[in-house]
């Protein structure tokens, strides 16, 4: 059964850096479920495609460092709309990997 990499999206973690971060997960879901994007085989192309969605959906890098702001972000507050690179560098990129590893286990029961 292929299954899609928003599954691996339906739970965020539960806390991440700046207020925007949260609607960047539920983005991410959501533009993997609209390209059905089928979880990749090895663990780098995963992050690569982490990346390349990242990169796409806040038209920057994911190597800056100094806050990414998202008009559409944006609810109100002081964080509000910003992303922080440092969260999907670090815990975003390896909370959305365990969610892989655990998905690539649960595969390999039913094969």
């Amino acid at each position: 059964m292929r299954r899609l990499v928003s599954e691996l999206f339906a739970v965020p973690p539960t806390s991440m850096g700046m207020r925007g971060d949260r609607y960047l997960w539920e983005a991410m879901r959501k533009h993997f479920y609209e390209k059905r994007t089928i979880i990749p085989k090895t663990d780098e192309a995963f992050q690569e495609c982490i990346k390349l969605a990242f990169d796409e959906l806040t038209s920057s890098s994911s190597e800056r460092k100094n806050g990414i702001f998202i008009k559409e972000f944006d609810k109100g507050g002081m964080s509000s709309g910003f992303i922080c690179e440092d969260f999907w560098i670090g815990q975003g990129l390896q909370y959305s990997l365990e969610a892989y590893y655990r998905a690539s286990d649960a595969d390999k029961c039913y094969q």
